[in-house]
This record gives C-alpha cells, sequence and structure tokens, in this order.
C-alpha cells in the first residue's frame, strides 16, 4: 500500500473475509495508525457496543447451535415463557418424547398425576378420593395395618389364628387348670427357682446322683464329720497348707538334694559363702563388669599385647610427649588436614625483592618479587617468570593517532585519538588519483542508501507526513480523540475521517448461537410459550429425592419416590431460601391419617389415658411410650404435664398442650409445638391447614405461616419485609381485583 491509495486497492468481498485480514485503524491513545485483525475488530467492537442495542433479529433463530443452560439468567424463565404441556404434559397416554427426569404427566383418563423418573413415570399417590373401589388389594395393605377394630365383631376362628400365634400376655392369670395339663408335660425349666421346699420331698427322696457337683457346702458338714478316712490319697494339696505351719523337722531331706532351681533368685548373700568359695569357673564370662574394678586396680602387666585399641583411647588423651620422633608420615596426615594457618611465612611462596639464593625447595614453589611486582614459579632448573605486560610501542599514523602509558610494570593504557575531524564529515577518501588516501570529507544525499523492503536506509515524508527544521516527522491529519464502537469511515490514506460513538441495531449482522459464549439472557429474551419440554433439562423443573432438595426457584417441584410424595417451594430461594416446601401429593403419615389416642404425662413420662386409637397403637396407661411402629403411626397424644420427654418420647422440654406423634419410623416420637403469646414461650409448629380458613389462606401450613401471612397484611412492605404496597405512576394496581401491571416508565437510558 506503500505506492496506492485505498480506493485503487483491489477490492475484496466480504464472503472473503478472512479471521486474519488486516484493517487499518488510528490508535487515539497513542495518535498513530495501527493494524488490526478483522475478527478481533468485530469480537472486540461488539463487547464495546453498550447494552440493549442488539435486537433478537438479529440472532440466528433457525441455527443448530442453542443456548445452554449457563446463557439463561437464573429466575429468567417465567410461568408466561413455558409452552403448553412443556412442564407437565396433560394427555390420556403416557409422553413418548421430550422426557426429562422431573417431567410431570396429567393422565386426564383418571386425573392421576405420575413424574417421570429413572427411564419411566412414577404415579403420584393420590388422596382417598381418587382411589376407585375395591381398588385396595392385600398387597396394597402393608403388614401390621389391620387393627382390632377393622376385624368383625365375631372374631377370629381356630383356623384364622396362626400356630404359636396365642403368647402368654394373651393368656389370663388362672387361665390354665390342672385339667388342661397333659400328663409328664412339665419339665425342670417349667419351676420356677426356689418353689419346691423340704416338706415336699419324701424321706431318701434325694439321692447321690440328685446332688449338683460342689451342691454341699462346708456350712452343711456338722463338727468334727470329716475324719482321715473322709479324705482321699493326695487330697491335701499345697493350698490347703497355711503359710509357715511346717516346720522343719517335718521335713526329711537328704544331704545335697535340694538343686538350685528350687533356690529363690537373690536369697544367698555373702554371709552365706565361705572365703575362697567362688573360683575362677564359677564365674561366668563377662560376670566382671567396670564398676567392680577399683580404681587404678588393673597394671601395665596385666594386659595382653594390642590390647588396647583406638576405641579405648580417649580423645585429646595422646600429647606430643607421646609420640616418638619420625612416627607421623604423609600416610599418618590426612587428606586437607594441614589449613593455611599451619603454614609457617615463606613456606609455600616467598616474598622477596630479590631471587632466592640456591635452588628452590621443591618444583611448583613461588617467588613473588615485590620489586617488580613480578611473579616467578621453580620449574626444578630456574625461576621461570609468569605472563606480564612490558613496552608497547605504536606508530602514529593520521587520522589515528595512538598513545601508550605504563601505570605499572605489568600492565599498559592504550589510548587511540582521530586527527583533523570536522563536523558533519565522515572518514572516507577517493580510491584513485593522487589524493588516494583517506581523509575527512561531507555528506551529500546522494551519498545515503535508500531503504528497500529488506533494508534499512534513508526514507523522505509522503503525503499526509511532514518534517520541520529539527528533523521531527509528523502527521498532518487531524483526528477527534474519543472511544468509538460502531462503523467508522476511512479516506484514501487508511484514516478514520468519521466514526459513530455505538452500534446501532442495523449495525450488526446476523449472529449465529454459537457465537454468543458470555453473558445470560432474561426471560424478556425469550417469547412466550418457546421454551419447549425438549429444551428443558433434566429436574429442570421438579427435583427427585428422599429428602428435602435445596430449593432452586419459587414454585419448583419436589417428588419423594420412596413414599410418592408431592411438594412444591413456597418462597424465596436468593440470598437463602426462606420459604417451606408445600405438601400437595400424599405421604406415610397422611395416607394412614393423624389421629388422637390419649393423652401423655411429661413429668413421670408415662402415658396418662387412652382411647380406641390408644388402645389399638398398643399403647398402655401408666406404661412409657411404646417405639413408633406401624401399629401407633400417626397416633399422636397431647401433653397434659410438663416435663422433659424420655425414649422413646421426645428428648426434650415438652409443654403442656404440646403434641408427641408417632411417624411410624425412628427411634423416638416427634414434638410438635404449640403456638402461644405467652412471654418466653417459643413454640410455633402446630399444623395449620390454610384450605380450611375463610377466606382461604393459600400456602398456609403451620400456625407460624399464618401468623406471618396476617402481620403481612397490616404493615408497610420493605425490600426485605412482606407487607403491603400501593401503586404508583410506574407500577398501577386495578382497583377491586388488585391486579398489578405496568405503568409509564421514566425516560432515560438503561444499560
Amino acid at each position: 500500500m506503500a505506492d496506492q491509495t485505498i480506493s485503487q486497492l483491489t477490492e475484496l468481498s466480504g464472503a472473503a473475509l478472512a479471521a486474519n485480514d488486516l484493517l487499518a485503524i488510528v490508535d487515539i491513545s497513542s495518535s498513530e495508525t495501527k493494524k488490526i485483525k478483522a475478527n478481533q475488530f468485530v469480537q472486540n467492537g461488539i463487547a464495546l457496543t453498550a447494552s440493549g442495542n442488539i435486537d433478537l433479529s438479529k440472532l440466528d433463530q433457525a441455527s443448530t447451535v442453542k443456548l445452554g443452560s449457563a446463557a439463561i439468567a437464573t429466575g429468567a424463565i417465567t410461568a408466561i415463557k413455558l409452552a403448553n404441556d412443556s412442564s407437565i404434559a396433560e394427555q390420556s397416554t403416557a409422553p413418548v418424547a421430550d422426557n426429562f427426569g422431573g417431567r410431570g404427566w396429567f393422565r386426564t383418563t383418571d386425573s392421576n398425576l405420575f413424574v417421570y423418573s429413572a427411564g419411566d413415570y412414577k404415579q403420584v399417590v393420590m388422596p382417598t378420593a381418587g382411589i376407585a373401589d375395591s381398588a385396595v388389594t392385600t398387597a396394597k395393605i402393608a403388614d401390621g395395618n389391620v387393627t382390632t377394630a377393622k376385624i368383625d365383631a365375631a372374631g377370629l376362628g381356630t383356623a384364622g389364628i396362626a400356630n404359636n400365634a396365642i403368647t402368654t400376655v394373651k393368656i389370663a392369670d388362672g387361665a390354665i387348670t390342672s385339667a388342661k395339663i397333659a400328663d409328664a408335660t412339665i419339665v425342670n425349666s417349667d419351676i420356677a427357682a426356689s418353689t419346691i421346699d423340704g416338706t415336699r420331698l419324701a424321706d431318701e427322696a434325694v439321692g447321690t446322683a440328685a446332688l449338683a457337683a460342689s451342691g454341699i457346702t462346708s456350712t452343711k458338714f456338722a463338727a468334727g464329720a470329716v475324719d482321715t478316712t473322709a479324705l482321699g490319697a493326695s487330697a491335701v494339696t499345697n493350698d490347703k497348707i497355711a503359710d509357715s505351719t511346717i516346720a522343719y523337722a517335718k521335713l526329711n531331706l537328704a544331704d545335697g538334694s535340694v538343686p538350685g532351681t528350687k533356690i529363690t533368685s537373690a536369697t544367698i548373700s555373702g554371709l552365706q559363702i565361705a572365703t575362697g568359695g567362688v573360683l575362677t569357673a564359677n564365674l561366668a564370662d563377662g560376670a566382671i563388669t567396670n564398676v567392680k574394678i577399683a580404681a587404678s586396680g588393673i597394671e601395665a602387666g596385666k594386659l595382653a599385647a594390642d590390647a588396647v585399641v583406638t576405641i579405648n583411647v580417649l580423645d585429646d588423651a595422646i600429647t606430643q610427649a607421646k609420640i616418638a620422633d619420625g612416627a607421623v608420615g604423609s600416610s599418618q596426615i590426612a587428606d586437607s588436614g594441614i589449613t593455611a594457618i599451619k603454614l609457617a611465612d615463606n613456606s609455600s611462596s616467598i616474598v622477596a625483592a630479590n631471587a632466592p639464593v640456591g635452588n628452590g625447595t621443591f618444583v611448583g614453589q613461588k617467588w613473588f618479587d615485590d620489586s617488580t611486582k613480578i611473579e616467578y614459579t621453580w620449574d626444578g632448573g630456574t625461576w621461570e617468570r609468569q605472563a606480564a605486560i612490558g613496552t608497547l610501542t605504536f606508530a602514529d599514523s593520521t587520522p589515528i593517532a595512538f598513545s601508550v602509558s605504563y601505570p605499572d610494570n605489568f600492565s599498559a593504557t592504550i589510548t587511540t585519538t582521530l586527527d583533523t575531524q570536522a563536523a558533519n564529515t565522515i572518514f572516507a577518501g577517493p580510491t584513485t588519483g593522487a589524493n588516494a588516501a583517506p581523509t575527512f570529507r561531507s555528506l551529500a544525499t546522494a551519498d545515503l542508501p535508500l531503504a528497500t523492503s529488506g533494508d534499512t536506509g534513508a526514507v523522505r515524508p509522503g503525503a499526509g507526513l511532514a518534517v520541520d527544521a529539527l528533523g521531527v516527522i509528523g502527521h498532518s491529519n487531524v483526528a477527534v480523540a474519543g472511544t468509538y464502537a460502531g462503523p467508522v469511515t476511512i479516506d484514501s490514506e487508511g484514516h478514520i475521517i468519521s466514526a459513530q460513538a455505538a452500534l446501532q441495531a442495523t449495525d450488526i449482522p446476523v449472529l449465529d448461537a454459537s457465537k454468543i459464549t458470555t453473558g445470560t439472557f432474561s426471560s424478556a429474551f425469550l417469547a412466550e410459550n418457546s421454551v419447549t419440554a425438549s429444551q428443558l433439562a433434566d429436574y429442570g423443573i421438579a427435583q427427585v429425592s428422599e429428602s428435602a432438595p435445596t430449593p432452586e426457584f419459587a414454585g419448583q417441584w419436589w417428588i419423594n419416590p420412596n413414599d410418592r410424595s408431592a411438594y412444591i417451594w413456597v418462597g424465596e430461594v436468593t440470598p437463602v431460601p426462606n420459604g417451606y416446601w408445600l405438601n400437595l401429593g400424599y405421604g406415610s403419615p397422611t395416607q394412614i391419617n393423624l389421629r388422637f389416642g390419649g393423652t401423655y404425662n411429661a413429668s413421670g413420662n408415662v402415658v396418662e389415658s387412652i382411647n380406641s386409637y390408644g388402645i389399638e397403637a398398643g399403647l398402655t396407661v401408666g406404661q412409657a411410650l411404646s417405639t413408633p411402629n406401624t401399629s401407633n403411626n400417626g397416633v399422636y397424644l397431647i401433653v397434659t404435664a410438663s416435663g422433659v420427654g424420655s425414649a422413646p418420647a421426645p428428648a426434650t422440654n415438652l409443654s403442656i398442650g404440646n403434641w408427641v406423634l408417632s411417624e411410624g419410623v425412628g427411634a423416638n416420637w416427634t414434638k410438635v409445638e404449640l403456638s402461644s403469646a405467652v412471654a418466653g414461650v417459643g413454640d410455633q409448629d402446630v399444623l395449620v391447614d390454610g384450605s380450611a380458613l375463610i377466606p382461604v389462606a393459600s400456602g398456609v401450613a403451620s400456625q407460624e405461616d399464618l401468623n406471618e401471612l396476617l402481620w403481612a397484611r397490616v404493615q408497610i412492605a420493605t425490600s426485605g419485609t412482606t407487607g403491603i404496597v400501593r401503586g404508583s405512576s410506574e407500577v398501577v394496581v386495578a382497583s377491586g381485583t388488585g391486579i398489578m401491571t405496568i405503568g409509564v416508565l421514566d425516560d432515560g437510558f438503561y444499560a
């Protein structure tokens, strides 16, 4: 482009534009024209576009590349954006396409609700009204769930009672007479301990075989009843002889008959050993230790040759006086054993003004002449001088002059200068003629080589550039400094002569969805009914788990596959979840039904009274609660005396009016607290059915929820508090219906 204007260049079609093609652009920050790649210009130009300036019509909505979940803002998909049947399909048969985990299906033929999980639709258990007559078969009834009250008054016949079904607690006291006991049926294990006394035994009835081993104790013998004939051979053992009761006269020991093993360790003292009684043969090897030898007790004559080794000599114990002359040779000196401090002056290198008298002491010995500062080395025959600078001489040659100085005897300083050099001249000369010799002369324009595409050289300003008297190159075009994100216009020299501050919707080409990689789309970018079932991710509408999950948005479903109950989240989720899971299906406790079973005394931790439901649950007045099971599932008792519960009751403070409820599982019953306005009482979890209130209180499942709802109707709402609000010019509230709509918005630019 050095010899052509932009208008003279070959035109590049838009279809031929490549990502690495270059554009000329003025960098305002440095007042310099620079290059930029086409793809970088488009990508970074779009990034500079103000928010809200790219119309959705610029997006290729037919593209096969779709928006991922990361591009959709949290809470952006509202109810109005969901197409029919996108969350819950409403049809007579199960959907076969677009299924995802948590998707619902409402079967129109029988109004049953199903949820898609693990590759199939699972039915959500319905209330009693949803169960057809005769629909509950034997297989549908859990073991142990048919109570006595559910059995016909005529009772069970013998065929209805299983073998071994009648236990001891089912037989009334005194109900079994001797006529009911068959002959020879009572064995020893059937007779209680200590129930047969001596009056029940006949004379001579107890024989030797009837006595248990060790059955006759010493208290049963009369004084003197056991004589010598009653003792068996060897019957009196060592344990039967009292300590120190056998005198020496009772022993008959032969001389030398007591072996050493019969003598207790450390019992023979020096008094028992005669003088000279211990011989060398009686001493064990190594028996005499160092502490048994008196100080100075071993003389030199007692030491064998070479008996004292290195390990027996103390550190620093050998002094110079102990070392014989000539005893230390080179082998006795460790490598690097002689340090510098051990060397005497002039021992390794001689420092003197004159050469040492005679020969050197060893080959390699040094001599430093401190008068000339020159160093010598003895090579075995002569003192050889080390390298050093002597004298340098240069001939002075115009135009370069040389001078030499000698600061000492072994160095030199060389100085060069140019003679007769003038300003703006170069050192050159003709190659022929009488003056064929180097000289200085002035530079001319013709002397400068021109720059080429491959070599550095002289250049001159072209169009749009200028050079002042000091040789400074300037740019003659003038631009207004600023940031431009919109289209630009350039002149024939490639300069931007006009620019648009921001991109307009018409400036943006149609973009494929794959070009959008950051940011999120709010719900305003989605058309109504544009999100269908095929675009919803698994568990995007409902979560499926056996325990309560963390809610992700208001109105989210939660299905418990364990008891097939269904819930929906009522409340907010940010910044932290604040609400509750509203039960819409029916779990195990509700199917069996909550039922009042009596009263409970928490002070004594006993059942105080029971009704028919308490009897069916297996409760007993005056006894503790039974462990939660299928028989007492759903039964609750009202606390009539306060105290701390003891397992299986709730192990916590129980107040009068609280409930203790069995959920049929676990180790303990559950405390259901009573709502109270009394100071210091914080109970507030008693169940409340909001649908039974007039008017209906939607979303109310506890007394606390009801109190919050009622209080919100009399206080003013804030950014963090539920309360009453009123309309404004921007939010219009319809009179009579309370419906809120968007009114007139303030003018302005919103990024």
